[in-house]
């Protein structure tokens, strides 16, 4: 395992504060001493979470061990929230206290990019989603999505795990 460690200035201002993983391999993230959780950015952890011993550090922590700027903090003006889960979670989109004015963009399959990138898959919903989250989401402040077939619909994916990703405009 590899340790990771960054430091950063408190940020001036009232926007919200991102931490930024995508740098990380598989593991546990810790701030400030408190674990948030398990983090592999190209598989889903399991229901139980992450298994103790793949994510495990053998030895006692060593400064030289840890690699720099592979994790940052942003800051975030709300104006567009993203989210992207796999099935069988639920999505959850919020403003922070703003209505969500518009849905840009909704797939469910196996949508790729990031926010403000994402672009359909090689597989999606029969139907497009996207007229069923705007009717879900817009003129609120946030909004819940269970992401499964029977909610979303068929797809063309097969027994891939399904994710769903939506763009929403504050």
């Amino acid at each position: 395992m590899t340790w990771y460690k960054t430091t950063f200035k408190a940020p001036l201002g009232s926007d919200s504060v991102v931490l930024d993983l995508l740098g990380m391999g598989k593991g546990f993230a810790w701030v400030n001493g408190h674990n948030i959780g398990c983090y592999w950015p190209s598989y889903m952890a399991q229901e139980d979470g992450c298994i103790t011993e793949a994510c495990d550090y053998r030895g006692s922590y060593d400064n030289k061990k840890c690699l720099t700027a592979v994790v940052s903090f942003k800051t975030v003006a709300v104006g567009t929230a993203c989210g992207h889960t796999y099935e069988k979670k639920t999505l959850e989109l919020s403003c922070q206290g703003k209505p969500i004015a518009g849905v840009l963009f909704a797939s469910f399959g196996d949508p790729q990019g990031a926010c403000g990138s994402f672009t359909k898959g090689t597989c999606d919903a029969e139907e497009d989603v996207l007229p069923m989250i705007q009717k879900e989401c817009i003129g609120k402040n946030s909004c819940s999505i269970e992401v499964t077939e029977e909610k979303l619909g068929k797809t063309t994916c097969g027994d891939i795990v399904k994710r769903l990703a939506v763009e929403a405009v504050c």
